[in-house]
């Protein structure tokens, strides 16, 4: 799977191959006191409010999901608040982040120094998801729009790619 985004990873839509956007990320400043949230498509098969039902809306809806705080570095998700430095531990001269997904085994998220990459971290170097970057000048290349990449090992873990995904690349390239 393949999520396109229509901007800088904190302020964009993440669509999928068919162009249908399932998360929104908005972002109000990554300095102390600004946020990140981030809303998902909610299901089709969740009804309408009765509100929602007579006025002829029929489009999309998203629902918060989690936000990040930049202040205190907590995410918030799922009615926690979760500190970063619980939810991750470095490893790599301090630099990559690795945590424990719900399914109880470690994922790591390796930051390299043009993309952030996420990995079983079993010693099997597993590919979960990638982060390519926008080639927005076209020198190398033919123009692209960035793409978190999610791989099979991935598929069943998506919203928890999209949380950590957020906060790591966003500390990858602060850390450049």
């Amino acid at each position: 799977m393949k999520l396109t985004l229509s901007g800088d990873h904190l302020n964009s839509t993440y669509a999928d191959e068919s162009g249908r956007v399932l998360y929104k990320v908005h972002t109000t400043s990554t300095l102390p006191g600004g946020s990140t949230t981030v809303t998902k498509l909610l299901p089709d098969d969740i009804p309408r409010r009765e509100d929602e039902s007579g006025s002829g809306c029929r489009g999309d809806r998203f629902a918060h999901f989690a936000r990040v705080d930049w202040k205190s570095y907590h995410i918030f998700a799922h009615g926690e608040e979760i500190a970063t430095k619980k939810l991750f531990r470095r490893e790599g001269w301090k630099r990559h982040r690795v945590f424990v997904g719900e399914d109880g085994k470690e994922y790591k998220w390796v930051l390299g120094p043009r993309h952030s990459e996420l990995q079983l971290n079993d010693g099997s170097r597993t590919q979960v998801a990638k982060f390519h970057q926008r080639n927005i000048l076209g020198i190398f290349g033919e123009k692209k729009s960035a793409v978190l990449e999610i791989f099979p090992a991935g598929e069943t873990m998506i919203d928890a790619i999209m949380l950590t995904f957020v906060y790591v690349e966003t500390a990858r390239r602060r850390e450049k």
